[in-house]
């Protein structure tokens, strides 16, 4: 009843839907990561030999292994930053219908024990009234039947927005949270 009074909207052209998540021809210009693809990183790599991208070669991460469903270009670019920064909750479930067909297998295969999100900070989240990564991960976690949890961390320090810093900064930050 609620889609009659509030319905789907198209994540790259914001045209009202029924029945789907996202138009047919917006989707075909979303752009999936597919193999070869890093194995540290999940960035796209140009020779199946290639186990690494340079970037992972250069730099060393704090993170054992990351994936990504679609490129961080055009549209999804745009998407991104409208889920984040522009109240577009509605979001979620394509993103996480997505993240769950691409990935679901792959977490229950590892034995995922839990999805836990990275918690803002308190003033971050009265500003911008939400934690994508709580939502995303949540709906993830209940698609693919996985255990989700929200209360495991918690951000004690008011950091700067990770955008606004360069990676050596990022790791300065990191390594100050983690002490």
């Amino acid at each position: 009843m609620i889609v009659l009074l509030y319905p789907n909207r198209c994540p790259v052209c914001d045209r009202m839907l029924r029945d789907t998540l996202i138009c047919p021809d917006c989707f075909g210009r979303l752009r999936y990561v597919s193999e070869p693809m890093c194995y540290s990183c999940g960035k796209p790599v140009a020779d199946a030999q290639q186990e690494y991208c340079m970037d992972c070669v250069r730099k060393k991460h704090e993170f054992r292994q990351g994936h990504a469903v679609f490129l961080y270009e055009g549209p999804m670019r745009e998407i991104l930053y409208r889920y984040k920064y522009a109240n577009r909750r509605d979001y979620t479930e394509f993103l996480a219908m997505q993240a769950a067909r691409c990935y679901g297998a792959w977490a229950k295969r590892l034995k995922i024990d839990l999805v836990v999100p990275i918690p803002l900070s308190a003033k971050r989240l009265r500003t911008r009234g939400y934690n994508q990564a709580d939502l995303l991960g949540k709906r993830f976690a209940e698609l693919c039947g996985l255990t989700y949890c929200n209360k495991i961390l918690v951000r004690v320090r008011n950091t700067v927005p990770q955008k606004e810093l360069s990676v050596q900064e990022r790791k300065i930050i990191l390594k100050m949270l983690l002490k």
